[in-house]
């Protein structure tokens, strides 16, 4: 939902006035999906990408799910870094997603169009039954973006989620 606001300002000098025009969005407030909201019903993550950041600091994390477990990369300034995450952490992750319904997000795609700096993301979940989740936006976010990405962050680089 988009909001507007004018402000016109009159200046008795010279009879100027002077027009502002303020644009900004409400937080997305997607409709719940009725799916489930309990990790354990939810199926497995075969496939996770995200990655957020600006022009200078882009964050990427990928995982991907084989007969071998759970590998993740991690990519910061271009230097990509591998490892095998624990099934804790994948339990984390997965509980994450379910606490804050982030598959409401699904279809999310916005962009604000009058930024000219700012952040951006993209979030790529595939399970194993085959549902997905796309969502992404530039300085557009859907519903808990900052603790979602702050929690899987912190899980993805906590080393306590890597396997020895």
């Amino acid at each position: 939902m988009r909001f507007t606001i004018l402000i016109i300002l009159l200046f008795p000098i010279l009879f100027m006035s002077t027009v502002l025009v303020f644009s900004f969005d409400a937080v997305e407030e997607t409709s719940p999906m009725t799916y489930t909201q309990n990790p354990e019903e939810m199926p497995g993550i075969e496939k996770l990408s995200m990655s957020r950041g600006g022009y200078m600091v882009p964050k990427y994390f990928e995982i991907v799910h084989d007969e071998s477990g759970y590998t993740m990369q991690f990519d910061l300034y271009e230097d990509a870094v591998f490892h095998t995450l624990t099934p804790e952490a994948m339990e984390k992750v997965s509980s994450v997603i379910s606490k804050y319904n982030v598959r409401s997000w699904d279809g999310f795609d916005k962009v604000d169009r009058f930024a000219l700096d700012g952040e951006g993301f993209y979030l790529y979940i595939t399970f194993s039954d085959g549902s997905r989740i796309s969502a992404n936006g530039s300085n557009m976010f859907p519903k808990n973006y900052r603790e979602v990405f702050r929690e899987l962050e912190a899980i993805l680089e906590d080393e306590s989620s890597y396997q020895q």
